[in-house]
């Protein structure tokens, strides 16, 4: 969603009331307008109860909608739902910044309430549900004047939100007796305990009856609805000495009980405790603590997919799917064959032969492709197609588009092993549609128009049918098959990667299926889930058995074992013999989890890929958790390259950290783990890459929290000065005697910060400490926060940079009036994370100004130019530079700064190959600055253009005085201000010094 829609809460929250007089229709009304209770059937000599739904709801929820029903038809109560879907409706990672926000206009509604004698605290209770629990919590600790009574909290959300900050999440300070309920603490929800008595239903982690993760999720609010209305059996838990019992499945004490829901507190002493419940899976789940556990033995039936009726009666069931990138959506699981009219008028007006574009990478031009148009022959003529170099044929999946996954790491896979003609089926036009069932139709006419694209350069490119292999993801594997369909058999290899199975039966004419080709090769890796399950091809791969995949953490909804299938295939191609398959008997030996070898073996994947004379069956395979994920690999080193290119240095294209040397697999992410783009390839300080995804379905969860992190505790201050430039002297925050003996507070003072999986050693610390002692004795303090940003998961460490920057802020403080440091002598600089961390210093520090402040290609993902409060900001410091060199990509693009530099454009560098992810080109911003340190004033000279646009079509006008990149001392002074554009070399030394005015 654009920035155009973020939250504004006092604008955008809606409350709607409901009462025993107006059970359907709601009284509505903002936090401006509460004085129209007056004129509403709100009684005050009601109990009050407010619900708060969770991430994608709104006020029609079920969450709002099924508790207030049960709430009405329990006794008389005034109920207010709030509604804060404006910002639910974002990316989980934006809605869950909302619910302090949020919680901050329920307070104040509360507040009203109270005051104007409308209820009192001991009447009024607040339930939330995911995000919304921690809203309720925000709420609580947010009421400064008096104490709520009750907050149940519904499975609150686990991502994002952390043990050691209290006073963001829900928590046993936030009311007199808070209560939590735990259903799906495996993803979803928070595994620890957070209030005075949480219940752990079946333990906590999955409910019988639900299939995913996000039924489970859902189960909270179903037990606790049924909670109020099943008052005669209830739900009872049995206490649990502490969370290990909970862990364990070893809570056994039937002694000590409890009541659990909304009826618990009229009968519950307020104590602290944990309590697991056991229910079964369907019909009514409350039942007495004993007959619980024979009914969780038994084993009763699968509940049903969850079903709501429309408001044209039309019943829709709905189910979790997977976008290209693992992102996963709530789709409608009608027949997509009979489509109502409406939905029919949904549709995008997609026509095939338009809308489909061949995009054509040979190793000639392996990043900016070529467009292929059927019947254009002169356009054929002068592109790079090679009729002598074999062709793959790539599909995207649903809301796929070029930059997916697919495109990228298969491409670059195959031109390190060999010269191709990569044509990239581009259908985005139909797969970018939210409405699942429209997308998941256009597979056979998207088939069709690939297919007249291979008869066109069979017959005018001389394109030899045999040599194509087409290969396909998710909704991509059944387009494949429909390729192979429309050519009746001419192809000799197609691969299908996952195939999607939501709309696709078993006898559908247009999924994927073993007739399609001479081989047909499918690879399971979400099987039952996301992807199909049973066989389909003429060799079925099964790795890990199929359905879920190691290292996939609890993989709600399926997206990232789904996204393994092209990991797997990627690795394939560049390990000889990794993944090989062993042939077992029969399908049922995959469902029943034990394969019965026949002793045939097969390589799954592979270059070239396996063809008709291949071994036909099902074949299980086991892989790794993480990169390399090939058990057994044979990597295939770099002299043994066949594409004859003269291959740039490791250091060039951010592939030193790949073990024996399996280049082009840094794409590869070793967990599941990236904000509106979901996937990210994101970089850490020293160029090692990581696959993140923000998507809150398909970040990893264990079964604890994220290790903890104290910026105070935790975050490490080194001094180097020339008297010990090689080994630091650690100064403790707020004490004085440990400044030592090098410490000069008369000095010029640099503080450096580095980035995600970084700490004090790291290339930026060293690189930038070295050049700053070259060029001078000063103190030069390295910012280790290490513990906080050495962390798989990105944006765990994201979301530490406000505290690290509140640390350093603090310590330049304690600096400025222990040590004798002037403010006019300090400069902050940071990399990638560490160039926003740097920002917040500057607005956090108390006893004056910065001087300088420079962020080194500052980090893009999960960072908004809409959220200066939150990154680098032009008001930080007296001069504020930011220098930009993977703009768009790993570092923010749009200036930031009072000065914005982009060498060579700021999006690429000379010198750095074929860089596809970036990396090469994100470590180049500390490079330069290394370099513009130790170089004379007229190192690194710089055009100022008129505008940023300028930049981005690179056409820059001289408009005004040149300037200087970088450089000791910076800018500062000198009227510096604007975007400059600059030249570099390609190699060290980077710096042009031409530049005229």
């Amino acid at each position: 969603m654009g920035d155009t829609h973020l939250l504004r809460a006092r604008r955008d929250v809606r409350f709607h009331l409901y009462t025993p007089l107006n059970t359907a229709d709601a009284h509505v009304f903002a936090i401006d307008t509460v004085d129209t209770l007056m004129r509403s059937f709100y009684n005050s000599s009601h109990p009050v109860r407010i619900i708060i739904h969770g991430w994608f709801n709104n006020a029609t929820s079920l969450v709002i909608q099924g508790i207030k029903d049960a709430y009405l038809s329990a006794g008389s109560y005034n109920v207010i739902g709030v509604d804060w879907g404006t910002g639910a409706s974002e990316s989980y990672f934006r809605a869950s910044q909302y619910t302090i926000a949020v919680g901050l206009v329920v307070a104040d509604l509360i507040n009203q309430l109270v005051r104007s004698n409308m209820t009192s605290m001991d009447r009024l209770h607040l339930v939330g549900h995911s995000l919304g629990a921690h809203i309720a919590g925000n709420t609580g600790h947010s009421l400064k004047t008096a104490q709520l009574q009750v907050i149940y909290g519904l499975d609150p959300a686990s991502i994002n939100f952390f043990q050691d900050e209290p006073e963001t999440r829900l928590s046993h300070d936030d009311a007199a007796y808070v209560e939590v309920i735990h259903t799906n603490t495996q993803f979803s929800g928070y595994p620890a305990p957070l209030g005075h008595v949480d219940f752990y239903m079946n333990y906590g982690r999955k409910q019988p009856g639900c299939k995913t993760d996000v039924c489970s999720h859902g189960r909270s609010t179903e037990y606790f609805m049924e909670s109020l209305s099943n008052t005669t059996k209830g739900f009872w838990g049995v206490a649990c000495a502490d969370y290990n019992e909970i862990k364990s499945r070893s809570c056994y004490n039937i002694k000590q009980q409890a009541l659990m829901g909304a009826i618990s507190c009229r009968y519950l002493p307020l104590f602290t405790s944990l309590h697991h419940i056991a229910v079964p899976c369907s019909g009514s789940f409350a039942m007495r603590a004993l007959v619980v556990f024979a009914a969780l033995l038994l084993g009763l039936a699968s509940c049903s997919p969850v079903s709501w009726e429309l408001d044209n009666g039309t019943q829709h069931e709905w189910e979790v799917a997977a976008d290209e990138n693992g992102h996963m959506r709530l789709v409608s699981y009608r027949n997509p064959y009979a489509l109502s009219e409406g939905e029919e008028r949904q549709r995008r007006d997609f026509q095939p032969e338009r809308d489909v574009q061949f995009l054509l990478y040979t190793q000639a031009n392996p990043e900016t492709p070529q467009v292929l148009r059927n019947g254009d022959l002169t356009g054929l003529q002068s592109s790079n197609f090679n009729r002598n170099n074999p062709t793959r044929m790539i599909v995207h999946g649903w809301l796929g588009t070029p930059n997916s996954e697919i495109n990228r790491l298969v491409r670059s896979a195959l031109f390190f092993v060999g010269n191709y003609n990569i044509i990239f089926v581009d259908w985005s036009v139909g797969s970018l549609d939210e409405f699942y069932p429209n997308s998941r139709q256009l597979v056979y006419a998207v088939g069709a128009a690939a297919s007249n694209m291979l008869d066109f350069l069979a017959r005018y490119g001389d394109l030899q049918k045999r040599d194509v292999v087409v290969v396909g993801h998710s909704l991509g594997a059944h387009v494949a098959g429909n390729v192979g369909k429309w050519q009746s058999g001419a192809l000799r290899t197609i691969i299908g990667l996952d195939p999607a199975l939501p709309f696709f039966a078993g006898n559908a004419p247009d999924r994927i299926m073993d007739t399609d080709a001479e081989y047909v090769e499918i690879i399971h890796t979400n099987g039952g889930v996301l992807g199909f399950l049973e066989p389909i091809g003429d060799a079925d791969f099964y790795p890990n058995l199929g359905r879920i995949q190691p290292g996939c953490g609890s993989d709600v909804g399926g997206g990232c074992a789904h996204a393994r299938a092209v990991h797997f295939y990627v690795e394939s191609i560049l390990s000889r013999h990794g993944f090989v398959g062993q042939q077992c008997e029969s399908f049922q030996n995959i469902r029943d989890g034990l394969c019965s070898e026949t002793g045939v073996s097969s390589r799954m994947g592979g270059e070239p890929p396996n063809a008709g004379d291949a071994p036909r069956g099902i074949f299980f395979l086991q892989t790794a958790s993480q990169f390399p994920f090939a058990i057994g690999s044979s990597a295939l080193p770099v002299e043994e390259g066949t594409n004859g290119v003269e291959f740039v240095p490791y250091e060039e294209v951010g592939l030193e950290h790949i073990p024996n040397e399996e280049i082009g697999l840094e794409h590869i992410p070793s967990e599941e783990q990236g904000f509106e783009h979901n996937w990210q390839l994101v970089p850490d300080g020293n160029g090692h890459l990581h696959l993140v995804n923000t998507d809150p379905f398909n970040l990893g969860s264990q079964d604890e929290p994220a290790p903890l992190f104290n910026a105070d505790a935790d975050t490490i201050f080194l001094l180097f000065t020339r008297n010990n430039r090689n080994a630091g002297h650690r100064i403790t925050p707020g004490n004085a005697g440990t400044l030592g003996p090098h410490w000069n507070g008369g000095r010029q003072t640099r503080f450096i910060i580095h980035g995600w999986n970084n700490n004090g050693g790291s290339e930026v610390n060293v690189l930038l400490r070295n050049a700053y002692l070259d060029r001078a004795d000063i103190n030069v303090i390295t910012v280790d926060w290490g513990v906080g940003a050495q962390n798989p998961n990105y944006i765990t460490s994201r979301n530490h940079i406000n505290a690290v920057g509140a640390t350093v802020a603090r310590f330049i403080d304690f600096l400025n009036q222990s040590g004798g440091m002037s403010f006019n002598n300090v400069y902050v600089s940071g990399h990638s994370l560490g160039g926003h961390t740097a920002g917040i210093v500057g607005k956090r520090v108390t006893r004056g100004r910065l001087n300088t402040v420079v962020a080194l290609d500052p980090a893009l993902p999960l960072f908004s130019i809409n959220d200066p409060a939150n990154r680098v900001a032009s008001g930080d410091a007296n001069y504020v530079e930011v220098i930009h060199t993977n703009g768009g990509l790993l570092g923010f693009d749009l200036p930031l700064g009072q000065a914005d530099f982009y060498p060579n454009g700021g999006r690429s560098q000379p010198g750095c190959g074929v860089d596809i992810a970036g990396t090469c080109a994100h470590s180049r911003a500390f490079q330069f600055f290394a370099e513009s340190i130790r170089t004379a004033q007229s190192g690194f000279n710089s055009i100022r253009c008129a505008n940023y646009d300028q930049i981005v079509n690179n056409n820059c006008v001289s408009s005004g005085a040149n300037a200087r990149m970088g450089g000791e001392p910076s800018n500062i002074g000198r009227g510096v201000n604007g975007v400059f554009f600059l030249t570099t070399n390609a190699q060290s030394p980077f710096y042009y010094v031409q530049i005229t005015n």
